[in-house]
């Protein structure tokens, strides 16, 4: 239950089978694009500049995220430990 509202709630935020799906769409869309192999050379070139684009785009995101600190100190309370003899 919670698996299927996690799935469809709506909090705009791209979830798994929406990328699975993408990914499908790009591979036929590829794979009909290019009839024979000779034709791979133009997709090297798109390949290598989105693999470029994706690469930059993942480090920037990475050294952006690891930027700020947080404050992952637990507050002191008063534990009770119980001890069994």
């Amino acid at each position: 239950m919670q698996a299927v509202y996690a799935l469809f709630s709506d909090d705009h935020v791209m979830k798994l089978p929406y990328f699975i799906a993408i990914s499908g769409f790009v591979c036929a869309l590829f794979a009909m694009s290019i009839p024979h192999l000779s034709a791979l050379r133009l997709w090297l070139g798109v390949s290598t500049v989105f693999s470029l684009i994706y690469i930059i785009v993942a480090f920037v995101l990475s050294v952006k995220d690891g930027k700020f600190t947080r404050d992952f100190v637990v507050p002191k309370q008063s534990v009770v430990y119980f001890s069994f003899r």
